[in-house]
């Protein structure tokens, strides 16, 4: 258990460090991706994904409850796809403000 709350405490020094990096546009892809995965998350336990693992967790909690837990273990996941996304989103940006951004 001390291991995976390291890690999570890792993955949270690195979200902060991003956030310290890239500022406003860290919060906005972070907010994005989460708003994807707790969507994603609901909307695949209303069309029945079978989760045996959430069902011990949560038990009879309602679609949200249990796509925030969802949302809750892939936390570390998230946190990689946004370092991975942000250094791209942040050349588009400067792209875009500069002008060069029509085809």
């Amino acid at each position: 258990m001390e291991r995976i709350k390291a890690r999570f405490r890792e993955a949270s020094e690195r979200v902060q460090a991003l956030f310290g990096e890239y500022g406003a546009l860290g919060l906005v892809v972070w907010y994005l991706l989460f708003g994807l995965t707790i969507g994603s998350a609901a909307a695949a336990i209303e069309l029945g994904v079978d989760w045996p693992w959430l069902e011990d967790q949560v038990g009879g909690a309602g679609t949200w409850v249990a796509a925030y837990a969802v949302a809750k273990v892939l936390f570390p996941v998230r946190v990689a796809a946004v370092a991975a996304i942000l250094p791209f989103a942040a050349r588009l940006r400067r792209r875009f403000r500069r002008g060069g951004g029509g085809a």
